[in-house]
């Protein structure tokens, strides 16, 4: 081959590579090979870590340019971590506290990731993205920093932007936003946008990677037009907030061996802060925060799943599934979240009401709650758990709805051998108690709102005491099966208690449900009487006419004499004979 040849081979392998690849960033070492610090952790090096920052910065600019960068160890301001002059940057020799990641682009080593999201003016964008859970100051940071500013994030290019506090873009779509910066700096303002790479830069056991505000900011000063905001550089749609406003998620572990994950001691852990967010935890992971958990607030929507044996979220704090927003939590297939703090309560649904929000626990092993807190549902809004297929919510007390409340307010579902066990389950007010083939292993105390056993119809059994003292029993009969509530325990009724007995086709001329608690101890009776019964047929309508009942020892009477359309053959009517009578009502209690 000529020579000629070779060179103009060369070149067009140099322009195919230039197009297919973009950006070409040609590092050159200044420092004649200084090994930098001796007390630098890691065991990466100081070349690898510039070529990994270079890869990044390439990825997100596609430009067909090429841009040399030069670097160096130096001995700079002794509080610095590195800084950028033209196209020479210089990372301070004199720190002991360096990182060197021997896999940089990996990120094994840090455990969550903290990703914000903002609309500056053209739709919501990436703003941040930052992990934590490493030791000393990350290098690949510092270098992915200062190469934003080589690539043209500086004083001369810059400084006509920044007069206005922020860089307008004027290319790609998100042209029109306008990221904030300081006026005299050319750094994002961290007051605004507090997780971007181009703030203030990484603190200890930080690693902060380019967002798209970041991207955007540096293309517009270094006059690139063409880069990548999709994929990995715009996934803003999680917003995990600790307090402080920093935001946490798990990142692919890949082969880490690593099994736990804790934020900063004091950290609450937030989700869905003001907009959409959404948290998993799965693979046997374990979640540990140290403070308060918050999903779904400031009139934002967060997403839960806790997912698979070990896995594991657990909260020394309060936690608050929907707090002035909307909250959804999944725990299923062995997952559970623990309170690791007596006392603090798990509040489902708090404000405003016309937002509900969500609990729902399912498949065996899985678990909710402990036995030395307390679980609201619906105290200050509008919540709903359901518990089923073998799983179990655990409380010291489980309060459903409200002591002063209007309408719906809090509903407790448990279903397909799901269980509660607690000391008291309260229903109030705006509560409603509902389910099929569960079981309560507690105290049951309705003070308010309504009880709704079985699926039209079916089954529900309490071990414990039960306290009938105020709200409505709403009870099933489709002609073919009735509802039957199982109490193990003492039934007490109260003079406020009400039953709604629903009928699905007859009109019974005179009914009869005797060995209404014939395997359990003494009824007591404190004033209930037949003018708190209430008969209806299939269309919801009532046909009651003259109700009593008359309380034995060991069994109750309910006589209900009505205008007849037909009389039932005797077997319709036989005693029910079981713990806790099922009572009669339509398959429609959806409607209820």
């Amino acid at each position: 081959m000529t020579a000629l040849k070779k060179i103009c081979l060369a070149l067009l392998l140099a322009m195919l590579n230039s197009t297919a690849f973009g950006l070409t960033i040609v590092l050159h070492r200044v420092d004649a090979g200084d090994a930098g610090p001796s007390n630098s952790t890691g065991g990466g090096s100081f070349d690898s870590i510039f070529r990994a920052a270079a890869d990044t910065w390439q990825d997100a600019i596609r430009d067909s340019r090429t841009v040399n960068i030069y670097y160096q160890w130096a001995s700079i301001g002794a509080g610095e971590k590195g800084n950028a002059v033209g196209s020479l940057i210089s990372i301070n020799s004199t720190r002991g506290d360096w990182f060197l990641d021997a896999t940089p682009q990996t990120s094994t080593e840090f455990f969550l990731i903290d990703l914000d999201s903002k609309d500056l003016g053209a739709g919501s964008m990436n703003t941040g993205r930052v992990m934590t859970g490493g030791q000393g100051i990350d290098l690949y940071s510092i270098a992915l920093h200062e190469m934003g500013h080589a690539l043209g994030f500086n004083v001369p290019n810059a400084s006509s932007e920044i007069l206005d506090r922020d860089v307008d873009i004027t290319f790609g779509s998100f042209q029109g936003s306008a990221i904030p910066t300081f006026r005299v700096s050319p750094h994002i303002d961290d007051n605004v946008l507090y997780a971007a790479l181009m703030a203030t830069g990484a603190i200890d056991g930080q690693r902060v990677l380019p967002s798209t505000a970041d991207v955007l900011a540096v293309a517009q000063t270094g006059g690139f037009s063409n880069v990548r905001t999709g994929s990995i550089l715009n996934s803003g749609s999680n917003y995990l907030y600790s307090a402080g406003s920093r935001q946490y998620r798990p990142i692919d572990w890949g082969s880490s061996t690593t099994t736990s994950m804790s934020p900063p001691t004091g950290d609450w852990l937030l989700v869905g802060v003001a907009q959409a967010g959404s948290l998993t935890i799965d693979g046997g992971l374990s979640l540990a925060v140290a403070g308060a958990i918050e999903i779904g607030s400031q009139g934002g929507q967060g997403n839960v799943e806790v997912s698979g044996h070990g896995s594991e979220l657990r909260g020394g704090g309060q936690i608050m599934i929907g707090s002035d927003g909307k909250g959804s939590v999944r725990v299923e297939n062995g997952g559970k979240i623990i309170p690791t703090t007596e006392n603090f309560g798990i509040h489902v649904g708090n404000n405003p009401p016309q937002q509900l929000s969500r609990l729902d626990i399912s498949g065996s092993g899985s678990s909710v709650g402990s036995l030395n807190n307390p679980v609201y549902i619906g105290a200050g809004g509008k919540g709903a758990v359901s518990v089923s297929d073998h799983a179990t919510l655990l409380a010291r007390t489980v309060h459903i709805g409200m002591l002063s409340a209007l309408t719906e307010s809090g509903e407790l579902s448990i279903s397909s051998s799901g269980s509660v066990t607690a000391d008291q389950v309260l229903v109030q007010r705006g509560g409603t108690l509902r389910g099929d083939a569960g079981t309560i292993n507690a105290d049951v105390l309705m003070n308010g709102g309504r009880w709704s056993p079985g699926a039209s119809p079916g089954t529900m059994t309490v071990n414990g005491d039960v306290f009938l003292n105020e709200g409505i029993l709403e009870l099933e009969d489709d002609s073919v099966n009735r509802d039957l509530i199982i109490v193990n325990g003492v039934v007490h009724f109260g003079a406020g208690f009400f039953m709604e007995i629903y009928l699905a086709e007859l009109e019974f001329s005179d009914l009869i449900i005797d060995s209404f608690f014939s395997s359990m101890g003494n009824i007591y009776d404190t004033g209930f009487t037949g003018r708190n019964i209430s008969v209806f047929t299939s269309d919801l309508g009532s046909v009651g006419r003259s109700l009593d009942v008359m309380f034995g020892s060991q069994h109750a009477t309910l006589i209900a004499e009505f205008g007849v359309t037909a009389v039932p053959e005797p077997s319709t009517l036989a005693l029910l004979g079981i713990a806790f009578a099922g009572l009669i009502s339509t398959r429609q209690k959806s409607r209820r």
